[in-house]
């Protein structure tokens, strides 16, 4: 079986994801903190604490790094996903 799907339609979908979802990442970075990154860590059921005491949230966001929570923990998250 095979798909016909139009390249060109395909094109067009990841355009406009990218024009969708490029306010929304400059939202993110400018009103971001530490602390509403934990928060969606928690959200997307990263809890707990490390053998040191630490909560699990903080030492996320630390291995994640300001590249990757430059669009906000969730889309960090995401990537590291993708890349597993």
């Amino acid at each position: 079986m095979q798909l016909r799907i139009d390249t060109g339609v395909v094109a067009d979908a990841r355009r406009l994801a990218t024009e969708i979802a490029a306010p929304v990442t400059s939202f993110i970075a400018e009103h971001s903190t530490v602390a509403v990154e934990r928060s969606v860590l928690r959200l997307l059921g990263v809890d707990g604490v490390c053998t040191d005491d630490a909560p699990v949230p903080n030492r996320v966001l630390e291995r994640l790094g300001a590249e990757r929570l430059a669009g906000g923990a969730a889309r960090g998250i995401g990537a590291l996903v993708a890349e597993t």
